[in-house]
């Protein structure tokens, strides 16, 4: 394994973990006066007299997020400490020059969050540009060089009207760039496949790698096949299913057979899940109980890693 992903891990949930990086902690938590570990984990949960936020499915996954509630008047602020904690002790753990941030993309936080009044999701990506741009230099002066943005958002079909969006984000010049950050960007989308609009426009982007779902993504293949990939860029081939518990091997190899012929250059193409896999149990060595017949069929996260 080259590359592996840091700061996924969370005590109740990734989106949440990121509504509180930026600030985004609901009105009447802040009015209750609650901070740190008491505000986290009443969004979570709720207490008595403050219920908790709403949960909904998270994509195409079998997981639910907790959705961040945003007011109009919010003013998002960056505290990454802890996140830039987390970065270091895996660069500890494993090496920096393996140590890959895993960050929720702008895009998909800002389309994630509820407004609680007139504020639209375009001006809360734009309130929330600056904090990203200030994530990206601390990371840089923690000797970062590439970051993972996860940005399932644009797998929706909206995202055919989104072009100049994603431009604004990870075109030539953005602050999310290399060019401005100096940090090498992997732009992950996963969940399903992409509209062959869409990767059109996404192939284009100033960013050194894209790792597309070849697992969810059914027309992938074939859109690559039409399309072609760019020869300035690596391609991430989410090929090991991530979100699910079933064994997938032989269905990986002959992937990787087929994105290898389509891409000339065998450098070029990076192996990954086909998404993060904390959204599977961790270990299946850990189920004790489980009929044999059903064991065979199963592979967690860990085994997951030893197919990749």
């Amino acid at each position: 394994v080259d590359f592996i992903g840091v700061g996924d891990h969370t005590l109740y949930d990734h989106i949440l973990d990121w509504s509180e990086r930026f600030g985004l902690t609901c009105t009447r938590v802040k009015a209750a006066k609650l901070t740190g570990l008491d505000a986290y984990f009443t969004q979570a949960r709720g207490r008595d007299g403050i219920h908790a936020l709403d949960m909904t499915k998270y994509f195409d996954s079998n997981y639910h997020y907790m959705v961040p509630e945003v007011p109009d008047d919010v003013t998002p602020t960056g505290d990454f400490k802890e996140f830039i904690r987390q970065i270091k002790l895996g660069q500890q753990t494993v090496g920096k020059e393996k140590t890959v941030p895993i960050i929720v993309g702008p895009l998909t936080l800002s389309k994630l969050c509820k407004p609680c009044g007139d504020l639209s999701s375009d001006e809360l990506l734009t309130r929330l540009l600056p904090c990203y741009e200030q994530l990206l230099k601390e990371l840089q002066q923690a000797g970062v060089s590439e970051v993972q943005f996860h940005e399932p958002w644009f797998v929706k079909s909206e995202a055919v009207n989104l072009k100049d969006v994603a431009s604004v984000l990870y075109g030539k010049g953005s602050i999310l760039t290399s060019s401005k950050s100096g940090i090498s960007v992997n732009l992950c989308i996963h969940f399903d496949s992409l509209h062959v609009d869409v990767y059109k426009y996404i192939i284009t982007l100033d960013v050194e790698r894209i790792t597309l779902d070849f697992c969810r993504g059914s027309s992938m293949l074939s859109i690559l096949e039409r399309e072609g990939f760019p020869n300035n860029k690596q391609l991430g081939a989410g090929i090991v299913d991530g979100r699910n518990v079933w064994k997938s091997e032989e269905s990986a190899a002959k992937l990787l057979t087929r994105i290898r012929k389509l891409v000339a250059d065998d450098n070029k193409v990076v192996v990954s899940p086909s998404c993060s896999l904390q959204f599977i149990p961790y270990d299946l060595s850990l189920e004790k109980d489980l009929p044999s017949d059903v064991r065979e069929q199963l592979a967690f996260a860990v085994q997951k890693l030893d197919v990749l």
